[in-house]
């Protein structure tokens, strides 16, 4: 607790700037479809933002050893708050698609600097209650953002306004605070297909998740729209699907460790289908007086499909060595954020071409398929023995913590560096007119 009091600071910002997020994420659906705006469009602006995501993951960590931690909080929280009053100004889908690409390239950098922080600043005794707590705040901040929706008119531009002071606070805390900053993250060079040969059930569920997540996020409120919703309707709707996951993960991470960790994912992808697919048959609307059930459905969704990610690192994990954990976590991050660009493309152009109850109907399909392949690789590979396998709690500090980000040009420059001050060592040792000779 002494730990965690101690960054007080540092969690205000991590709130502040999640809240803006929050509101954002949820308040942009909302009013491209106000303005008009395709389906494939309101898609494209979701896959716009894990694109620039994943851009942030591979080259953001030069930005970071450049200027350094606060610097760089600094200036991607001014960029999003640029961002927010930019899609203020203009109101284009290619536009905003640009600036939804440059906020997730800010929030891979924010990311990699709070938990870089947290990190450091916490014992590796206090690390996993550090690192929940930190899961904590960002989940009631998202609520708390998304609650912020009906606070003004959504088609002014005081909610804009609103992300972008909500982003500038957060520079605040962080910019007065006085406890050093920490040294510079560690990068690890991540193989797609060594993630694949360790343990291809991790790696299917993490592009599902990924898949499934980005259309949710992205598409979610426009479900929510279309069945009627208001905006506190589609905010309460969101936030149920948030709540869900912050009470059954670590029930269902800890499960996870008792079991077979495939026969959890396949459970989760069964419940999740199911899930779905009662949202699809859609029993009613919420201007019909069926947001209760509406509600419970996607609240259930949540709790299961939350939950995946995590699990499928611990999984990962058990086929790993202790040595390859950080690529692991940070190539099934990047996976995660790849299946997050495909999502909402796919889910958007199915729903233009059909209904928006079909953004529920591609997801519970694709957690169907998921289903057959985790069955299919129970049955081929045995499961891991129960002292190599890790702790779940070892899993999720590892899953929420995306400091440890890959850069593979700056692993090779490290490298090539290394190699010159070996050269230079050695031609020193063998000159009889250098001190060292």
């Amino acid at each position: 607790m002494r730990t965690v009091l101690g960054m007080w600071a540092l969690f205000l910002s991590v709130a502040l700037l999640i809240a803006g997020s929050g509101l954002f994420t949820i308040m942009v659906p909302m009013r491209a479809a106000l303005e008009g705006f395709s389906e494939s469009h309101i898609g494209l602006l979701g896959a716009a933002y894990f694109g620039g995501f994943v851009l942030g993951c591979c080259y953001g960590g030069r930005v970071i050893r450049a200027v350094g931690h606060i610097r760089t909080f600094s200036a991607m929280a001014a960029s999003f708050s640029i961002c927010a009053l930019g899609a203020a100004l203009w109101v284009d889908p290619l536009w905003w698609a640009g600036m939804r690409g440059v906020m997730g390239f800010a929030f891979a950098l924010l990311a990699v600097v709070i938990e870089s922080w947290l990190n450091e600043r916490s014992e590796a005794s206090a690390r996993s209650s550090v690192l929940s707590t930190y899961m904590v705040v960002n989940l009631l901040a998202i609520i708390l953002g998304q609650a912020l929706v009906g606070v003004f008119p959504l088609a002014g531009g005081e909610l804009f306004s609103l992300v972008a002071i909500l982003a500038s606070l957060s520079v605040i805390p962080v910019a007065l605070s006085t406890a050093p900053s920490p040294a510079p993250p560690e990068f690890a060079a991540v193989h797609v297909r060594q993630l694949w040969t360790n343990s291809p059930a991790a790696f299917t569920t993490c592009l599902v998740v990924g898949l499934t997540n980005g259309s949710f996020w992205a598409l979610g409120p426009r479900f929510a729209q279309c069945l009627g919703g208001s905006e506190e309707q589609t905010a309460v709707f969101m936030s149920a699907a948030v709540l869900g996951g912050a009470i059954f993960q670590w029930p269902i991470g800890r499960l996870s460790d008792l079991v077979d960790r495939r026969a959890v994912l396949g459970f989760i992808a069964a419940v999740a289908a199911a899930a779905c697919f009662l949202l699809v048959r859609a029993p009613g609307r919420f201007d019909d007086g069926a947001s209760t059930s509406l509600f419970l459905a996607v609240g259930a969704w949540g709790a299961v499909a939350f939950s995946a990610y995590t699990v499928a690192v611990a999984l990962a994990n058990d086929h790993s060595a202790p040595s390859d954990f950080v690529a692991t976590s940070s190539g099934l991050l990047v996976l995660y954020a790849a299946g997050g660009v495909v999502g909402p493309l796919l889910s958007s152009q199915l729903m233009e071409w059909g209904s928006p109850l079909w953004l529920f109907g591609v997801m519970g399909a694709v957690y169907v398929a998921l289903l057959l392949t985790l069955l299919a690789r129970i049955v081929i590979r045995e499961r891991v023995a129960s002292e190599e396998r890790i702790e779940f709690v070892d899993a999720f500090a590892a899953a929420q913590t995306v400091s440890q980000v890959f850069d593979a040009e700056v692993q090779a420059d490290l490298v090539e560096h290394a190699h010159e001050h070996e050269e230079d060592a050695t031609d020193a040792a063998t000159d009889p007119k250098h001190p060292a000779g």
